[in-house]
């Protein structure tokens, strides 16, 4: 699904197409030269397991050099979490922060 997310956010070539784009667990499957300049305004926020066994951890790294690069994504949230290829209720309240942030600039309470 993170892989889903990306490509589909980040290769968009309509204005105003996605609000934000969210990867939990997921990697990048394209070059950040294939980032589309309608898409460089949206927001990513990547988190991520540091045991992951099923994507490896190195794929968020990845990501953010790839996307960061040359300004390719203009606000990148990256977050780790110490579980495997899972969730954890931190991830599920920093993933909600980001929206709020991104969609209404408000935090949620903790």
């Amino acid at each position: 699904g993170g892989a889903v997310a990306l490509r589909s956010a980040y290769h968009s070539k309509s204005k105003g197409g996605y609000a934000a784009c969210v990867s939990l667990s997921g990697w990048v499957t394209f070059g950040g030269d294939d980032v589309s300049n309608t898409s460089r305004d949206v927001p990513l926020f990547l988190g991520h397991g540091s045991q992951d066994d099923k994507v490896l951890f190195e794929q968020q790294k990845h990501a953010e050099i790839t996307l960061s690069e040359d300004d390719k994504v203009g606000v990148i949230e990256s977050k780790s979490y110490r579980m495997g290829h899972s969730s954890h209720p931190q991830e599920m309240a920093d993933f909600a922060n980001f929206l709020n942030k991104v969609l209404f600039e408000t935090q949620a309470p903790e």
